[in-house]
């Protein structure tokens, strides 16, 4: 607002100074013109030829006086003409601070909340943002129960295969194994398979029926000391495990072990 004023203000100011400088070479112009002429201007009479050259020195002086007005006249031309050209933007200037002014007045000032609002509302959000984590996690680990006891309830409403030859497994294998023991599937070792069983899974055919979703989230619950295991094999293996396919498993576990 300081600045339009300021701008207002100089182009008043130099319409101004030219209007003054104009007046000025006017009134100059005129007295000139309405002025006595010097004495030495026409020559003392002579009688005809006097007159004569009186008249012919009279029209040089008045050709003279006229071709320097009309000089000046066009030399004044711009600087009239900037006249009027500062003139209509300070009337331009006064449209715009005017309608300024209104649009000021119309419209109302928007006051930011004070300082304790905005910090209030700040702390509700953090609040609210770490409740609905919480109940994100209580979500996640109530869907990754419900897999779990569907995938219990899945492999014991099927009906578990005969138990197979223990016997004949060891000698494919060439080591000792036990009925149902769950490290016998590669990736899976005493720590993972106490795991297993504290989620209710205790046999080759209960980990052949549990979903891996659910093995997954199992392993994120228990930290990052095993939750870099890939369990998408487990229930495949457990699977042969269980019907005793022994030569399948040799050769799955053999795949396996040479990806990894």
């Amino acid at each position: 607002m300081l600045y339009t004023l300021g701008i207002v203000f100089v182009w008043f100011v130099l319409a101004f100074v030219l209007g003054a400088v104009v007046g000025w070479f006017v009134h100059r112009v005129v007295r000139r013109s309405s002025g006595p002429r010097s004495p030495q201007a026409s020559p003392p009479f002579n009688g005809a030829s006097g007159d004569a050259i009186d008249s012919s020195a009279t029209m040089q002086a008045l050709r003279a006086e006229l071709k320097e007005l009309k000089s000046r006249v066009v030399a004044l031309e711009p600087v009239e003409f900037e006249r009027d050209r500062l003139r209509r933007e300070l009337a331009e200037l006064r449209a715009i601070r005017a309608s300024e002014l209104k649009i000021a007045v119309s419209t109302p000032i928007q006051t930011p909340p004070p300082p304790d609002d905005v910090s209030a509302l700040r702390n509700e959000r953090n609040q609210l943002r770490a409740l609905l984590g919480r109940h994100e996690a209580t979500i996640g680990i109530q869907a990754a129960t419900i897999d779990r006891l569907q995938s219990h309830v899945d492999s014991e409403s099927q009906d578990a295969p005969r138990p197979p030859d223990i016997e004949i497994g060891r000698a494919m294998l060439g080591t000792a194994i036990q009925l149902d023991d769950l490290t016998v599937v590669v990736g899976i070792d005493i720590k993972i398979a106490d795991l297993c069983r504290q989620h209710e899974i205790t046999t080759w055919w209960g980990l052949a029926n549990t979903d891996v979703r659910v093995l997954r989230s199992m392993l994120e619950s228990a930290g990052h000391s095993v939750e870099q295991h890939d369990p998408s094999s487990w229930p495949q293996q457990a699977r042969l495990l269980a019907h005793g396919s022994w030569q399948q498993f040799v050769n799955l576990t053999n795949r396996l072990r040479r990806v990894n």
